[in-house]
């Protein structure tokens, strides 16, 4: 599911005009990448659960964060992504949806961040 939304976010170029494709990651940002960068990472399955058994559905929780030099970048580009990803669906997701933000700077490098946190509903 992860590379699907890597994909969408590297094929629009609302978000690749502030991260350029070659700097969307899985998981972790490779040592010496270049910024901007966004990481996409799988933080929790939960299946959805009926009274007496397994639905077909499983709700992930996806983090995206955006991580660049100066905050007005960061604060774009995730902005770019929320666009791209509020509400996507392709053949696997059938309901991706915006639940929370948060900024933060690492002060040792002044790299900012916005980490944004979807739910995304998938059918088994």
């Amino acid at each position: 599911m992860i590379d699907q939304i890597i994909t969408a976010l590297k094929n629009t170029s609302s978000v690749t005009t502030f991260v350029p494709a070659d700097n969307i990651f899985p998981l972790i940002r490779l040592q010496q990448s270049d910024l901007p960068a966004a990481v996409v990472q799988l933080v929790d399955t939960e299946p959805i659960d009926t009274k007496d058994d397994s639905f077909d559905l499983d709700v992930h929780t996806v983090e995206v964060t955006t991580i660049a030099e100066h905050p007005r970048t960061a604060w774009r580009a995730s902005g770019q992504i929320r666009l791209r990803l509020q509400g996507y669906t392709d053949t696997y997701i059938i309901q991706t949806r915006f639940v929370t933000q948060a900024t933060d700077v690492f002060e040792a490098t002044e790299v900012h961040s916005v980490t944004q946190r979807y739910e995304c509903h998938t059918k088994r």
